[in-house]
């Protein structure tokens, strides 16, 4: 089991978390049960905590319910207090919460070859020149200092 090590100051953080984990479970029609074997979790309690806001699941974790929700692995971490969204297609109003998250868990150098594979289905939707510009900023700045 994979769970954030951090404790949260901010309750706001997880529950907005779970409450979009939540959303998208139910769009599905799934059981809590159901996506928890399915991610490799014991127990549908342990997603009811991360629902509830009372837990956060790890990036990888997270990446595997995103996959298995069909649901946009940005949506979990966008909107979150503070950070910013964009309605811009500028480059450099992109929100690059998303990649902050991948950099800062090491997930992009995971050996796991299907682990890749689920990130790269995540942001393969997002704009190239965006998503670009977006690791570009985060290479000029130490995004594991934020």
């Amino acid at each position: 089991m994979e769970f954030c090590k951090d404790s949260f100051e901010e309750p706001q953080l997880a529950q907005s978390l779970g409450n979009e984990l939540l959303f998208a479970r139910q769009k599905k029609g799934l059981t809590q049960s159901y996506v928890a074997s399915e991610v490799g979790l014991k127990s549908g309690s342990t997603i009811q905590r991360f629902e509830a806001g009372e837990r956060c699941p790890g990036l990888c974790l997270l990446v595997k319910m995103a996959a298995l929700l069909e649901f946009p692995l940005e949506r979990f971490v966008t909107g979150l207090p503070g950070q910013t969204t964009s309605t811009s297609s500028s480059p450099d109003a992109v929100d690059t919460s998303l990649l902050k998250a991948l950099v800062k868990s090491d997930a992009l150098i995971t050996s796991d070859a299907a682990l890749r594979k689920l990130i790269a289905e995540q942001i393969k939707h997002l704009d190239p020149e965006d998503l670009m510009a977006g690791m570009m900023r985060l290479l000029l700045s130490d995004p594991r200092a934020d």
